[in-house]
């Protein structure tokens, strides 16, 4: 004789399933499904070799962010042959590093970093391996930006 289920049982099973998937999930994750991020882009004249998708983005040295990816073209003129990285910012954690609220997604905020030197370069993270990273930093008397977006 077969024993009949108990549906109260197979309903715990599954709601208890559920809360371990998603514990594990949320785990896993970091958080990073509950915080906010923004995207930038940035197009660098060098190689690219070296740099791939989960480089860490640093700001004067302090990780504030990873890099999404790392294109060929996007969105240029067929002339500009600058290599497009987009980066992710974590913007609760670059707000942790620092006592003064700075809100990076606001647009006049970052076009004021950007008048002030806010630059992107590629920096080792290993001489060894040739990894590299992406290192945000303020440059005295930078040149002017050069914006390489057909569209916006």
């Amino acid at each position: 004789m077969s024993k009949q289920a108990n549906p109260t049982s197979i309903g715990l099973f599954i709601v208890v399933g559920l809360a371990l998937g998603l514990a594990g999930l949320v785990t896993f994750s970091s958080g990073k499904l509950f915080r906010k991020h923004q995207q930038f882009i940035l197009y660098f004249q060098s190689s690219l070799k070296g740099l791939s998708p989960g480089a860490p983005v640093k700001y004067r040295g302090v990780t504030i962010g990873s890099v999404s990816e790392v294109l060929i073209r996007h969105n240029q003129t067929s002339n500009d042959f600058f290599m497009p990285v987009i980066i992710d910012v974590d913007i609760q954690l670059a707000q942790s590093k620092t006592d003064r609220h700075s809100d990076l997604s606001s647009p006049p905020v970052l076009e004021r970093l950007v008048g002030n030197g806010l630059r992107g370069e590629l920096d080792a993270e290993s001489l060894v391996t040739g990894v590299l990273y992406v290192e945000l930093e303020i440059v005295p008397n930078a040149a002017a930006p050069v914006y390489h977006q057909i569209t916006h």
